[in-house]
């Protein structure tokens, strides 16, 4: 959780705090096309680079970390509000074009997954290895009306609809009041995996510096990479376009991305994907459960 934050400025003029660590040799290695020994590790909502902490003392040993806060998130300016998904994209392609990655193992977890997926299917060339952690999926993470069916009919179809959800509404106060108490409470209730209090004080702080989460929130809401119109935008299709080697891990008891994202996942992206269920674990997964995925995805990114 002390591990200092460095930042670089981009293209776009923002600027984007992330954590390095692991071997040197691994970004060589990156620098001479061999990137999948180089992990960008993509976080999700109301969090930042350090909701990996409890990943990095393995994978660090294995390989060349990188983990930006992404734009309004965390430590990383937020200068030009976000519309989309895409636009993290962009920045995530200016970050590893800064530092001249020619291919990289790239993870991401809830909203980062959906970002990941979108750029591994926008830029191929670019990604040797996919790992999605409780991705969102493919048709985005809904936002509900109040009092209304939890389904297509359900969803908030307008920003300003969105502005009058009354959960929306809570959160976006408590980050303007810089509530640290319901923030605590609401890492605790499941975002993250929290199993002590020092812990938990770290990621509510960095949940606090969020400047985005009206902005991502209905990015999240649009985001569409299927092919289908998931009852506020039309798929894009982009889901069919993932061809890199895929390892889908996923809580089976994630209620707020459902494991049937992750089977969907599976079953588009085919042979090229495995896919591992943790039973016992949900949007956040257990401590326990922590050295088994490490230990897949060290053997997933470093096997040819």
């Amino acid at each position: 959780m002390n591990q200092p934050k460095k930042s670089i400025l981009l293209d776009n003029g923002e600027s984007i705090a992330y954590l390095e660590m692991g071997n040197k040799g691994s970004l060589l290695s990156s620098l001479i096309g061999k990137g999948h020994r180089t992990l960008i590790m993509l976080h999700g909502i109301l969090a930042s680079s350090v909701q990996f902490h409890h990943f990095y003392p393995a994978l660090s040993s294995q390989f060349m970390i990188m983990a930006p806060d992404i734009r309004g998130f965390g430590h990383s300016s937020y200068q030009t509000p976000i519309k989309s998904v895409d636009d993290l994209v962009e920045d995530l392609k200016n970050f590893i074009d800064k530092f001249k990655l020619e291919k990289v193992s790239l993870l991401g977890y809830s909203l980062g997954g959906g970002a990941a997926l979108t750029f591994a299917a926008k830029y191929p060339n670019y990604v040797e290895k996919l790992i999605l952690l409780n991705s969102v999926g493919s048709q985005g993470l809904p936002t509900y009306r109040d009092l209304e069916p939890r389904d297509v009919t359900g969803r908030v179809s307008t920003f300003d609809e969105l502005l009058k959800v009354n959960e929306v509404q809570r959160i976006d106060t408590i980050i303007k009041e810089q509530n640290k108490k319901e923030m605590k409470q609401i890492i605790e209730s499941g975002l993250m995996a929290v199993e002590d209090s020092l812990i938990s004080e770290g990621l509510t702080e960095e949940a606090l510096l969020c400047k985005n989460y009206i902005d991502i929130t209905w990015a999240s809401n649009i985001f569409n990479i299927s092919t289908d119109y998931n009852g506020v935008s039309f798929g894009n299709g982009l889901i069919h376009d993932i061809k890199c080697p895929t390892l889908i891990i996923h809580g089976a008891l994630d209620h707020i991305s459902p494991v049937k994202e992750a089977l969907e996942y599976k079953e588009v992206i085919g042979e090229n994907a495995k896919l591992k269920i943790f039973p016992h674990s949900g949007h956040s997964f257990k401590l326990s459960d922590v050295e088994d995925i490490t230990n897949l995805i060290t053997e997933f990114c470093t096997k040819d």
